[in-house]
């Protein structure tokens, strides 16, 4: 500022001494005085504007006086030319252009940090040039106009670049400037408090330097850190690794270790790169280090609980089912034998049901023990499931030997367990799958032995059934009928047949129950225990129910008024939430009104879905709606579902009908059955009467409706009419009709 200030007093002084040879005009003196005057009060303020400006550069107001003060000197020094320029003789005319020239690249470049100030001093002086000119003969002068021009447009272009340039490098270096202040800060805050610390190596691994931290985690002050090798302070293995690590000189990150020093251990995360001289030689190392011992801790915890079961601490299954494809490959090796086997235990259901499931998991950990206790290194036991346990025999040997230990196994669980004061005996049934050529995967062996499980749970608990060829087969045709079945309602292989229900007092047909036959295309004519349990498995029963349903109740409307029709529902059905509103919807399709419709039951339903079925009878009987209870004296505590649920009848079992007991016992159980329906004010149904001999002596028993091959067996919807019409004609046929339609 100093120096513009003198080349403008110096300037004034040259141009008014050129000028003043050809005017002698007093205007110019006042001009140069003016000029001077103003240079030497900027002179005068040059230090309070520097303080101004280095404490205020951002102020609005330090900018505005800035671009005031620029525009006033520009404006005086453009009065020059527009006033003596046409006055001036050719040396003069090339002083005053050479002086404005001058003036405007020095004083655009002294102002290029404030851009609208050079453009507000740089513009009134070529306006003032250029004033002159025009006022002067211009012929010779057009170049000048024209380089003044282009000087002054290449002037402010370049004040405009070279201020973008300013800024950004100013910007650029306050951040800089912020950067450095924050990593020194964090640095300092990170050597001083940080969970990790900073460590330098030589070549040899000795350590050079290391933060305080380090030493607060090794419990070894600094000088004593600093004798050590860094892989003093790593376990063997680890120690080998890390050399093998660095071999090639390269930075290494996130390399996990465990240290081990005095009673100390833990485990470091350490990341480093290495320090290499001019020439690229290795001079050391530089890193950081992590102590991950809390980490590390929680993700080993976080592998358990992933890998075993929370409750017994077994394998869970997908560690089980590991283990089993590691052994089965080391097998298949070796050539060993290797037995899978599927442990289920028996009646423990009844445990969780009576005595709660709180007791039933006290006993699953207390069976957890003792088959831990069992366990060894050629032994492996996990829980698979509820009450499901897998176990695998790493060197099986043959299956006698096999047998022997699953048998130990049996006997283990079948030991009475005593839990809050109940002694709880439950038994274990085992199916066993052996390793051989054909097994591809541990799927296989895994499925071969739930066979055997399946096989040994219907034909006799409590013991060890190994898998074989046959049980596969078994299990094909079930799934080749499964997916039979899907197709069955769609292609019409379902029909219903019939079976009359008589009233022997009233010689009359007072119903029929629908029993539902799926022709199948291969197998013929197949009752419902051949199919019904794969459709409640399938997911099928609730279509399957409702065809039914809505057959029944079809059919029954062509027959006369006061005869009904019992249909049989299953415990999954009763599952359903909408069950309700599927047999209220076959009343409205159909037209049947509810009295005529009778819903059959086994105690089975009660066992199983208890609560629905309280609520599901309520909703029966508020619509009408009959409920019989089917297979009566068949379970173990039916007299107490006749207290607790809304049914309107009870069927006897044919087998107190015509069973293994004696007769004697046989007769006490229906008169005790008849007598105490009679008390409830419930109706019975006696079925499977076949003979006149065992009409006559229910009858007597006070039994009054009856059904069975005596009466008929179950017949086409297509007769239904025909035999209503011959049975309730006045004089119906009697006895043995019927004994030889049961072929």
């Amino acid at each position: 500022m100093i120096g513009n200030m003198l080349v403008n007093i110096i300037n004034v002084i040259i141009v008014v001494a050129a000028l003043w040879r050809n005017t002698h005009d007093p205007a110019l003196l006042v001009w140069g005085g003016l000029v001077t005057a103003y240079a030497l009060r900027v002179l005068w303020k040059v230090p309070k504007i520097r303080r101004h400006w280095q404490a205020d550069s951002t102020r609005k107001g330090t900018i505005v006086s800035a671009i005031a003060n620029s525009l006033f000197l520009g404006t005086i020094w453009g009065l020059m030319p527009a006033i003596w320029f046409p006055t001036a003789g050719h040396e003069q005319e090339l002083l005053i252009a050479t002086v404005i020239t001058g003036m405007i690249g020095a004083g655009a470049f002294s102002l290029s940090s404030l851009p609208l100030a050079s453009f507000t001093y740089v513009v009134p002086m070529a306006t003032g040039a250029y004033i002159g000119v025009f006022r002067t003969d211009i012929a010779h002068l057009w170049p000048v106009a024209f380089l003044l021009g282009l000087y002054s447009i290449i002037i402010l272009y370049t004040v405009h670049r070279l201020a973008q340039f300013f800024i950004e490098r100013t910007v650029a270096e306050e951040a800089t400037r912020e950067r450095g202040e924050v990593i020194e800060l964090l640095l300092r805050e990170f050597q001083e408090n940080g969970s990790d610390w900073l460590y330098e190596l030589d070549e040899s691994l000795k350590i050079v330097s290391c933060s305080p931290r380090m030493s607060a985690v090794t419990r070894m002050s600094k000088s004593r850190l600093l004798e050590l090798k860094f892989t003093d302070l790593l376990c063997p293995e680890d120690r080998d690794a890390l050399l093998k690590r660095i071999e090639g000189q390269s930075a290494f990150h996130d390399f996990v270790c465990r240290i081990t020093f005095g009673d100390v251990e833990a485990w470091w995360s350490l990341t480093a790169s290495p320090i290499l001289d001019k020439r690229g030689r290795l001079n050391g190392w530089r890193g950081v280090g992590s102590d991950i011992t809390e980490r590390k801790l929680a993700e080993d915890r976080i592998v358990r609980l992933a890998q075993t079961d929370a409750l017994t601490g077994l394998y869970n299954r997908s560690r089980f089912r590991e283990v089993a494809e590691s052994a089965l490959a080391d097998a298949q090796v070796t050539g060993r034998s290797l037995a899978i086997g599927t442990l289920d235990l028996d009646y423990f259901k009844e445990v969780n049901d009576t005595l709660g499931h709180a007791v039933g998991d006290a006993l699953l950990k207390v069976l957890a023990e003792r088959l831990l206790d069992l366990s060894d290194k050629e032994l492996t036991i996990g829980r698979i499931g509820g009450d499901e346990f897998g176990i695998i025999l790493h060197d099986a040997g043959d299956s006698d030997a096999v047998n022997t230990q699953v048998n130990e196994i049996i006997a283990a669980v079948c030991e009475p367990i005593h839990i809050d004061g109940n002694e709880i005996r439950v038994g274990g049934t085992i199916g066993i799958a052996m390793s051989d050529d054909k097994v591809q995967d541990v799927g296989d062996l895994i499925r071969n032995s739930d066979l055997a499980l399946y096989f040994c749970k219907t034909t006799g608990r409590g013991r060890a059934c190994f898998y074989n060829r046959d049980m596969y087969k078994d299990a094909d045709q079930q799934r080749v009928l499964r997916e039979d079945l899907r197709k069955a309602i769609s292609e019409e292989q379902l029909r219903l047949e019939y079976q009359p229900v008589i009233d022997a007092a009233a010689n009359r047909v007072v119903g029929f129950e629908a029993l539902l036959r799926w022709d199948h295309p291969e197998m013929g004519t197949l009752a419902p225990d051949r199919f019904i349990g794969l459709a409640e498995t399938a997911g099928l029963i609730g279509a399957i129910g409702e065809w039914t349903l809505d057959r029944a109740c079809h059919d029954a409307m062509t027959w006369p008024e006061d005869i009904r029709v019992a249909v049989n529902i299953s415990p999954v059905q009763l599952g359903e939430s909408d069950f309700a509103a599927s047999v209220r919807a076959a009343l409205e399709k159909s037209g049947l009104p509810a009295s005529r419709l009778e819903l059959e039951m086994t105690e089975t339903v009660f066992m199983r879905r208890e609560m629905m079925a309280d609520r599901f009878i309520g909703e029966m009987n508020r619509m009408g709606v009959a409920v019989a209870l089917d297979d009566f004296g068949t379970g173990y505590c039916s007299l107490s579902y006749l207290t607790r649920f809304s049914v309107q009848k009870i069927k006897i079992d044919r087998s107190f009908v015509s069973g293994d007991l004696a007769f004697r016992e046989r007769n006490a159980i229906i008169s005790a059955v008849v007598g105490m329906a009679r008390t409830l004010d419930l109706k019975t149904t006696v079925e499977g009467v076949e003979t006149a001999a065992e009409l006559a002596w229910l009858t007597g028993l006070g039994c009054r409706e009856f059904q069975g091959f005596y009466f008929a067996a179950p017949m086409d919807k297509a007769d239904v009419a025909g035999f209503i019409d011959r049975y309730n004609a006045p004089t119906p046929p009697l006895s043995g009709k019927s004994v030889a339609s049961r072929s």
